[in-house]
């Protein structure tokens, strides 16, 4: 497997994970019991003077991936829509933007 190939892949899989973050940041922000959107919908964030607050929402907390994850999982169960996400994406993700590294080639 070429190094251009291999980035090319991981990169994709990294895109995927960044996109289940934002797709469960949007699911939970418009559950029942989301925190109010602080800001108004059409809002240019880029025209708000530097050092504005922003109320913090489900899209703008700084949850982690895990916690995203549960909460998911809890409001799925509960809401009876099954679709729940095996927790062991959370390692592969973690693993990922952490920089682990393994292999089962012996170093010598």
């Amino acid at each position: 497997m070429s190094n251009e190939y291999f980035s090319h892949e991981l990169g994709k899989l990294w895109g995927n994970f960044l996109s289940l973050d934002a797709v469960l940041r949007v699911f939970l922000g418009r559950l029942p019991n989301a925190a109010p959107h602080g800001v108004p919908y059409g809002t240019d964030m880029y025209s708000l003077p530097v050092g504005t607050e922003i109320p913090e929402s489900d899209m703008l907390n700084m949850e982690y991936f895990s916690v995203l994850v549960d909460r998911y999982n809890k409001a799925v169960i509960s809401h009876k829509l099954g679709g729940t996400i095996d927790s062991a994406l959370v390692d592969l993700r973690n693993a990922l933007a952490h920089g682990f590294v393994s292999t089962d080639v012996k170093e010598g």
